[in-house]
Formats: structure tokens, sequence, C-alpha cells
């Protein structure tokens, strides 16, 4: 059994040597959520011109004396043809509109006072300022974004502001997913069943969050697939992903019980266990192998298991498989004040299904392994070290936030 920091290692580290390299060109609509397959440079500076900052009066501050009145010649606002700046006078000016060749400030029209043609101002700025100068974002040629970058809101605005309308990304990898078990059906709408309490079976729901953070975290997932729990079933299911997938999870039959199957038919297979369990709770049956390149998640049946151990593990590793950088990889993670106290058992990394509020962080009542309750109120998992036994109200403590994975 691994600690989960050399889990996470080797999930990342996998991630990485397999990581695809072929790239196709997408519209920039269509590319939240991908990774740059290409450096992106400026062919122009941004911004492209002097603008000003503000509302006010662009002016030659060698020109400007306090209460002594100016003839306003002209204006600037965004979109329009730039006026001429005409010596001794001021430009009227507006927020995002071009500073005219001459101009060295913007006086803010708090500070003005305009009667007709005439404006008068109360106090002078500095050179420059409120002024945003032309480059001075970025210069032409320089790197705005770079190869391994996923693609967010921000990202994809700056993108548009260059004049990047289609963008070189990394193909999606295509992740399979297998759920094991004779118990699973596809849900059914209980509005429709009378009465419902004949319905048999267990609705399979695991697939429907993990499909959610493989999309977020740039995997395309295949619609998925319900085994039974026999071995050559599992066998078969397997044998065409390998073919046909650059990724597989696998979701239940990853403990040692009588009809848990996923580890010794992927050994039959040829597969390297590379991570056989995690010291981690929940989620101790999580694995990760390597099957003829093709690597392979292991995931227990339990809702929160498959889901935190996929978040924390599986999510680091697809995104690495996606060709993101070491830094994209990273799950966003605080320090707040935990607002509800907590006893464990040494020995192993616990992951409490949270709420993060305004004033802290409180752990969620239910933390049974099966619970999709507290799984989908939560919004943070708080991180207990695996020597720690207790943590006290108002203790700092480590929160992963889940918000943005899916």
């Amino acid at each position: 059994m691994l600690d989960f920091d050399e889990a996470l290692r080797i999930c990342r580290e996998l991630g990485q040597e397999l990581a695809l390299r072929d790239a196709e060109e997408v519209d920039l609509a269509e590319a939240a959520g991908r990774v740059l397959a290409e450096d992106v440079t400026a062919l122009l500076p941004v911004p492209r011109e002097d603008y000003s900052a503000m509302d006010g009066y662009a002016v030659r501050l060698a020109e400007v004396a306090l209460e002594r009145p100016m003839r306003v010649s002209g204006e600037s606002r965004p979109g329009r043809p730039l006026p001429t700046f005409e010596p001794g006078a001021a430009i009227r000016i507006f927020t995002g509109g071009a500073v005219p060749s001459g101009a060295d400030a913007v006086i803010m029209q708090e500070n003005a006072r305009r009667e007709g043609d005439q404006v008068t101002f109360t106090s002078l700025p500095r050179p420059f300022e409120n002024v945003r100068r032309a480059g001075e974002d970025l210069k032409v040629g320089e790197l705005a974004l770079g190869r391994g970058a996923r693609l967010d809101g921000a990202k994809l605005s700056l993108l548009a502001m260059l004049e990047r309308r289609r963008v070189r990304v990394v193909r999606r990898p295509k992740v399979a997913i297998l759920c094991t078990g004779d118990e699973l059906r596809p849900p059914l709408d209980l509005r429709e069943v009378t009465p419902p309490s004949e319905v048999s079976g267990l609705a399979e729901s695991n697939s429907f969050g993990l499909r959610e953070l493989l999309r977020h975290a740039g995997g395309a997932p295949l619609e998925r697939v319900l085994v039974a729990d026999e071995p050559e079933a599992l066998q078969g299911e397997l044998k065409g992903a390998l073919e046909t997938c650059d990724a597989i999870v696998t979701v239940g039959g990853a403990s040692v019980g009588d009809h848990d199957w996923a580890r010794p038919v992927l050994t039959g297979l040829g597969a390297q266990i590379l991570v056989p369990k995690v010291r981690m709770k929940p989620g101790k049956p999580f694995f990760l192998a390597n099957c003829r390149g093709v690597p392979i998640v292991g995931l227990p049946g339990n809702p929160s298991s498959a889901h935190i151990t996929f978040a924390l593990l599986g999510v680091p590793f697809v995104r690495a498989l996606s060709g993101a950088t070491e830094s994209e990889q990273e799950l966003l993670k605080v320090r707040l004040p935990l607002l509800t106290p907590f006893r464990q058992k040494p020995g192993r990394r616990n992951f409490l299904r949270a709420r993060v509020g305004a004033s802290g962080v409180e752990i969620l009542e239910n933390q049974a392994s099966g619970a999709a309750t507290s799984l989908a109120w939560a919004n943070a998992l708080v991180v207990v070290p695996e020597e720690v036994s207790q943590l006290a109200a108002r203790d700092l403590v480590e929160v992963v936030l889940l918000g943005g994975l899916g």
C-alpha cells in the first residue's frame, strides 16, 4: 500500500509519460477545457494603442495650469475616429478611448469643471496617469500563453483579444468507463413505476459524476458499459477498450473479494500494477495499472469513494495525459479555520466531505463511503493527515476545493 503523495506522483508521472502528442485545430468557442498544443505570442501590442483608464480630459501637462480655463477641442471615445490634438486645448475622453498623439495624461472628470467649450482643472495628474500604455500588457512577439496551458474562460478571453479565432489543442484522450456489478442497471424514472418499491437491482450512478470529472479534466469519456461480475465478461470489455481507447476507468471490483475481478483479469492480460492500494480514506482499493501502453484507473464501487479518489488522483492523471503542464495539473487548495471538531483513528490520510462558508469550513455528518448525499452537498474536502488523531474547532486545515472539477 502506498502513501497518498507517492500514489499521486506515480499517477502524474504515468500521465506525463503517456501524454498525447497529436493535436487538432478548433474554434475558440469550442476550446474551453482543452490544452494548448502551441505557444501563442502577440502579433500586435496589447493594448494596441494608448487609451484612457477613465472618463476625463486628455491634455499635455506642460500646457495645463490649475484654475486656468482650456478650450475643449474634440472628443475621443471607443470605436470612433480620433480627433486631432490641438496645442493648448484639451480633448474630452471616455474610458477606453484612444489617447491622441501629443497628450501625456488624462485628468479625471471629478477634477474638472466644464462650462460650454471651456474646462478648468482643480488637480493635476502625474505624467501618463490614467493612461494605459500601448504594449504594457503584451509587446509584439511576447509569449501570451504557453503550450500545455488549460484553457479556462480568462485564457479564452485573452486569445480572443489576440485575434485568435482558432487554436491548436491536444486531442482529448478517449476514456472508457467500465462499471462492474451484477446488480447494476441504467437508472429508471420512479415516477413512471407503480409501486416504486417493486423495482429490483441498483441504478448505476457513478459514471454520471465520473463523466463530468473526465470532461472537466480534458478527457473524452465514452458511454459507460455495464459489466457483469464474471471474469470472462470483464476480460472481453477490457480487450476491446485496450484496442480503441487512450485510457480506461474501471468502477467496482477493485478490492480482493471473491467477485472482485479487476486486478486478476488485468494481470492476466499482462498489465503492470503501478499503484496497488493507497493509504487514504475513502478509497483504499484504488489502483493504477499500465497494460500495453494503455493506463487503467481502478476505482472502488462505493459512490463517494469512486468520486473522491478520481477527483484527487484521476483528475491530475487525466490532465497530465492531456498534455497539461505540471502547474495545470494541481488541484486548488486553501487553508481555512475548521468549524467542527473531528476525531479519527490515525493511519490513513482522510478526505472529509465538507462545506466552505464565509467563516470557515464545516465537516458534513455522513462520511460513509456509500453516502451520496454528503458528496452532492459538499463543495470541498478537508484533508486530515494520517498521523493526526483529532482536530479542534478553529484549527487551520488544508482544504481541497471541488468547484470547477465537475
